[in-house]
């Protein structure tokens, strides 16, 4: 650079100029300075915003599978919870029915409706018709109603209970014992003959002993309307036909009047025998109360039922 100027004021301005010309060299270079700090600075930011974010995106994952494990888990317990529930309500309803041993327990436990119910009894489930009429709550042993079932079965039909609870059965000889075991009962014996008439017959005491003890029948304290025919029967062993217990050793009761039954020197009440058409009949053979019809007169319906003292 080259001025035209006196010597003195040449060498004042060159000065000046040199001195301008450093300045704007070292402001340019502080500016570049100052850029790439501000650069690097910038770099720096954004690094650590970048991880920053990094960290906080594997935060919110982590968070995500943390939910996602809880809803998991959650969704597990509602499972487990519904199956203790399931669990719950069916231990529920068999404790239910094992403290629920006859109808009368059904019917103290609001079962007010005459029909087939389940109760518990020795260690199994029996399905029993319960007669609730009345609001009483008896259980039905037995009962004749048509000649649609042969009553005249052996030991171990007797001993495990046939036919139809709905129309003819019998309960079965060890239900019989096992229910009688549990509680002191009462005994009724419902009767109709074909002409529409009806009569009863109840006893405070009734049980049915074991296998071993031959079904052996305890029946005691008559009342009602039928007369007592059945008391007859008390302590005596059960019959059938291919198993003799009564006390007769020149002939088999349950053969010659054609049933199972408690028979003494043969009976003066004979609910299992044949069911026939009401008057004229084979001696002893038919369903009978000899103390309201004579052994010639068979039935039309018969019903026994127990309940607790």
């Amino acid at each position: 650079m080259s001025y035209w100027c006196e010597a003195k004021s040449c060498n004042t301005i060159n000065n000046n100029v040199n001195t301008l010309e450093t300045s704007v060299f070292q402001l340019h270079d502080s500016l570049e300075q100052q850029q790439q700090l501000q650069q690097k600075q910038q770099e720096k930011l954004n690094q650590t915003l970048y991880t920053q974010l990094a960290i906080l995106k594997e935060t919110v994952e982590q968070q995500q599978k943390q939910i996602q494990k809880q809803d998991r888990q959650l969704t597990t317990l509602g499972k487990t919870g519904e199956h203790q529930q399931k669990e719950l309500k069916q231990a529920g309803i068999q404790y239910r029915n094992q403290i629920q041993q006859d109808c009368a327990d059904l019917l103290n436990a609001g079962m007010s409706t005459s029909g087939v119910y389940n109760i518990y009894v020795a260690g199994k489930t029996v399905p029993v018709w319960c007669d609730m009429t009345g609001g009483e709550g008896w259980l039905v042993i037995q009962r004749r109603v048509d000649n649609t079932t042969d009553f005249y079965q052996g030991w171990k039909s007797y001993q495990d209970g046939f036919g139809d609870l709905a129309r003819n059965f019998w309960l079965g000889n060890d239900n019989l014992h096992a229910i009688t075991a549990q509680k002191n009962y009462s005994l009724r014996v419902d009767l109709a003959d074909f002409e529409g008439n009806s009569r009863y017959a109840e006893y405070t005491e009734f049980a049915v002993a074991n296998e071993d003890n031959m079904y052996r029948l305890t029946v005691r304290s008559y009342n009602g309307t039928a007369g007592d025919s059945l008391s007859y029967h008390d302590g005596m062993a059960f019959s059938t036909p291919d198993r003799d217990n009564d006390r007769l050793s020149s002939v088999s009761c349950a053969q010659f009047c054609k049933g199972g039954w408690w028979y003494k020197r043969c009976h003066l009440a004979n609910l299992n025998g044949l069911y026939l058409g009401g008057a004229n009949t084979p001696a002893g053979e038919a369903i009978s109360w000899i103390h309201w019809y004579s052994a010639t007169f068979s039935l039309k319906t018969v019903a026994m039922k127990i309940r607790p003292q």
